[in-house]
Parts: structure tokens; C-alpha cells; sequence
């Protein structure tokens, strides 16, 4: 067997793309509690609607999940909301 080496990566590593990152997905996050809140509909109301599980609802609200395009089309039309009602911050 032969052994596999990794590189080493530096401590000054620009992290600066994925902190852009965090904060979109924040922001989205916030914009979907929002207007889930504005519906009136609980996590769970609004997760079973959406056939997700109410945590991962949950982590998408909190930042914790960078959703797909797809998810987020079908998020928005649940909410009656544009994309880019989401998106714009």
C-alpha cells in the first residue's frame, strides 16, 4: 500500500471568499425566517409544509446550510416571495 501525502496548507490561508460566503447564507437564512414569521407559520408548520425535517429548517434559518438553487425556488414560492426577495440584502 502506498501512502498518500497531503499538502500542507499556510497559516495565512485568505479565508476572505469564506466569510463572504458565511454572510450570504446568513443573510438568506434571516430572509426566509423573516418571512416565514410574516406567514405567521411555525418552523414546524412551515418545514412540514416544505417536506423538510424542522432542524434542517432550523440551520438554514441560523446560516448553518448553504441550500441549493432548487431549495431555494421552492422555499420562495412556498413563502410567495421572489428570490430575489431573499437575496437582496
Amino acid at each position: 500500500m502506498s501512502k498518500i501525502s497531503l499538502p500542507l496548507y499556510s497559516s495565512s490561508l485568505d479565508l476572505t471568499g469564506f466569510t463572504e460566503n458565511n454572510k450570504i447564507v446568513s443573510q438568506i437564512g434571516k430572509a426566509i425566517r423573516y418571512h416565514r414569521n410574516q406567514m405567521g407559520m411555525t418552523q414546524q408548520e412551515f418545514s412540514e409544509l416544505m417536506g423538510f425535517n424542522r432542524t434542517y429548517l432550523s440551520s438554514i434559518e441560523r446560516g448553518e446550510r448553504n441550500i441549493s438553487l432548487i431549495t431555494l425556488i421552492n422555499i420562495s414560492k412556498y413563502l410567495d416571495v421572489s428570490i430575489v426577495e431573499l437575496v437582496s440584502f
